[in-house]
């Protein structure tokens, strides 16, 4: 399979959103250790090497999105000395946009001593949480001067893997309004930007919450998920409302082949619920019921059905270009959920100490009211929750996180 393949329908999609303004993943580590730029550079060159994915640009010959990798640069790096947070904001407020750009870029923000953070931010098109996990990976290896891994072989897209046995069967389920949406009206997508809040539980309070999840028969998820709408309807200032979330849910193991968590791309869909919610609903029952209904979703085949060539064709053609630039953003979407559990990187390498990691997406285009992502490293939840200014504004969104977070420490 070469590079330069035709992209499948969910890379277009995305490539499409990515063109309204910026539909970016972005991770960002926070390291101790013995780091120069030029290494940094190196790293970089190491990584774009071994991933095909960050070897092409997208062209459009007769009518159809191509990857190729004649031309395309070098992986950019800036380096400063720039706040953690801002710096991860700004990275999700500008799209990758020159033609010939690979599609990731990296900033090195130098801090005090030998403290220093990484954040690398890509495409959608072509990537997911793992896929950044993998980067970072091999850029922290490379800095300890670890062998380069070997090569890996260019992939199809997520369609392709998963109708090795057949088509993908078009998820028929029917999207929803909310009885009370959280966003009365909507800002020009120019005005609108992501917003960030950073929390942490400790490694005590993470595995409290776990151990109470196991007894109360539901999920680290669930618990999350319950959380984020049980704070979304007191924003919403109601006595009940029926509120919609997005979970986000990784296909590489149902691609065939499974897709090794080593790769770079976009492998991940979603399953889309609603939630009846009041002031008095039970926290842990809302939990279970969340959990509940996402499992039924995934057996039954709502990832990938949401992926279906119809359904994407759908998307892409007609509800992005005429419906989206004018939707209520966050009307169907009261919550978005990402969670990417126990991350496969190690805290020590060598000389260089990992001491957080935190991701996050582009909300401002469109999106959920709430998104909330949480990463596990090493031990302990790394919760951050999105929100877009000005649809909610900085007051609500510390209520909001505050809110989840003191519900997850149980």
């Amino acid at each position: 399979m070469p590079v330069g393949r035709a992209l499948g329908f969910s890379e277009s999609f995305f490539h499409f959103m990515h063109g309204l303004g910026a539909y970016v993943i972005v991770i960002g580590a926070r390291l101790r250790g013995p780091v120069r730029e030029e290494s940094v550079r190196h790293a970089l060159t190491r990584a774009q090497e071994r991933h095909p994915l960050l070897r092409v640009h997208v062209v459009e010959e007769r009518g159809v999105l191509k990857f190729r990798e004649e031309g395309t640069g070098a992986i950019p790096l800036r380096v400063g000395r720039e706040a953690f947070e801002q710096a991860m904001e700004d990275e999700l407020a500008h799209p990758i946009a020159g033609p010939r750009d690979p599609r990731l870029r990296a900033l090195l923000s130098l801090g005090e001593g030998d403290a220093f953070d990484l954040i690398l931010a890509m495409d959608h098109t072509v990537c997911d949480g793992p896929s950044l996990i993998s980067i970072l990976n091999d850029v922290l290896a490379d800095l300890d001067g670890s062998p380069p891994a070997a090569p890996l072989p260019p992939l199809p897209s997520i369609e392709a893997l998963l109708t090795a046995h057949g088509p993908i069967p078009r998820w028929t389920g029917k999207n929803e309004d909310q009885a009370v949406p959280l966003v009365p009206k909507k800002p020009p997508r120019g005005a609108r930007r992501t917003r960030l809040l950073f929390r942490d539980l400790t490694v005590e309070e993470t595995r409290r919450l776990a151990e109470r999840c196991r007894a109360e028969r539901t999920s680290v998820n669930g618990a999350l998920t319950a959380a984020g709408l049980i704070a979304a309807q007191k924003e919403a200032k109601s006595s009940g409302a029926h509120l919609g979330v997005i979970t986000n849910v990784g296909l590489r193991d149902k691609a065939r082949p499974p897709v090794a968590i080593e790769h770079v791309g976009n492998f991940v869909s979603f399953v889309q619920t609603y939630h009846d919610v009041s002031p008095t609903t039970p926290f842990w029952d809302l939990a279970r019921a969340c959990r509940d209904v996402v499992a039924s979703r995934v057996a039954a085949g709502e990832p990938q059905g949401r992926l279906a060539e119809g359904q994407l064709l759908w998307w892409q053609r007609g509800y992005l270009r005429h419906v989206a630039p004018r939707i209520r953003h966050g009307l169907a979407n009261a919550l978005a959920i990402s969670n990417s559990g126990r991350l496969p990187i190690e805290a020590k390498r060598g000389a260089f100490t990992l001491e957080a990691v935190y991701g996050a997406s582009s909300q401002h285009l469109i999106g959920s009211s709430i998104a909330i992502f949480v990463w596990s490293v090493p031990e302990a939840l790394r919760v951050i929750i999105a929100t877009v200014e000005p649809i909610v504004s900085k007051e609500a969104a510390g209520r909001v996180v505050d809110d989840v977070v003191r519900a997850l420490r149980v």
